[in-house]
């Protein structure tokens, strides 16, 4: 028993005495991979950024906490397969990120704890994040969450998808002390969401005649949108509108400035205290 009370107490020490606390901002591109776009598009990027405070538990594991807004998008029309049915959005992302680092090599920003200034690392974590997917149409924006674009709020029904979910980051980056406070790093961080409608494709068509009786024309005109190219209606009801068996990705990457919180300095002397053990 005194053993285990020992080795806990170690433990705690050194941890209490090894953690520093960075503050980092970031800067960079969002991008998406779904049904509306199989592939990583650089042309649909948009902006991303964010804020994270980082605990540097060890040289070579760090806990961050950060929240991140970046904005994606696709288009039916960029793939030859996909231009009959003619689908786009665009969503806002806004994720709180708790993800956990490791470096490759001892690193720490404090410059104190090693004598190295670089090191990849390999990341992941979980992360919650909210999503609203909008398209363009009539040259306005509108929503499609609320719509039901699959028959989602038919026959007395109300199963909307919700528009937060969980995602799991992974991804690889590379950090580079510029001073014995300050580091910049860069790293690629892909996203696997729980969620299959950020871009508000999944299921399949509904009965667009239902579906407009119900809710009038926008929801249906909406649902199908091949008449647009097509002129006509191209779904039935039933048809795979989307592949409700793959979840969307999206993935954050760029540059971080990262700054070392100083550590507040004590005004008196260091007490030393004994850990009395009792059987």
């Amino acid at each position: 028993m005194r053993k285990i009370i020992f080795i806990i107490f170690v433990l705690l020490s050194i941890k209490a005495s090894s953690q520093k606390w960075d503050l980092g901002v970031l800067g960079g591109i969002g991008n998406y991979q779904g049904d509306v776009s199989r592939n990583l598009k650089f042309e649909n990027s948009g902006l991303a950024f964010g804020a994270y405070a980082r605990n540097n538990i060890s040289p070579f594991i760090a806990y961050r906490i950060g929240l991140s807004y970046t904005k994606i998008a696709g288009y039916d029309n960029q793939y030859a397969e996909n231009k009959w049915r003619n689908l786009s959005f665009h969503t806002p992302i806004i994720e709180l990120s708790n993800i956990f680092e490791i470096n490759f090599q001892n690193f720490s920003s404090d410059g104190r704890l090693t004598n190295k200034n670089k090191t990849f690392f390999a990341f992941t974590g979980i992360n919650l994040f909210y999503f609203n997917p909008y398209t363009i149409y009539n040259k306005e924006k509108v929503y499609l969450q609320p719509l039901g674009t699959e028959g989602q709020n038919l026959l007395g029904k109300d199963n909307r998808y919700s528009r937060m979910s969980v995602s799991i980051p992974f991804g690889i980056g590379y950090k580079y002390k510029i001073s014995s406070k300050m580091y910049i790093s860069f790293e690629i961080g892909f996203r696997y969401s729980f969620s299959d409608y950020i871009d508000d494709v999944s299921g399949s068509y509904p009965d667009l005649n239902l579906l407009r009786a119900a809710n009038g024309d926008l929801p249906a005109n909406l649902s199908d949108r091949s008449i647009e190219t097509e002129g006509k209606y191209k779904s039935e009801v039933g048809m795979d509108r989307g592949d409700v068996h793959l979840k969307d990705w999206y993935v954050i990457s760029g540059f971080s400035l990262v700054f070392q919180i100083p550590n507040p300095v004590c005004k008196y002397p260091t007490r030393k205290f004994k850990l009395f053990l009792i059987d």
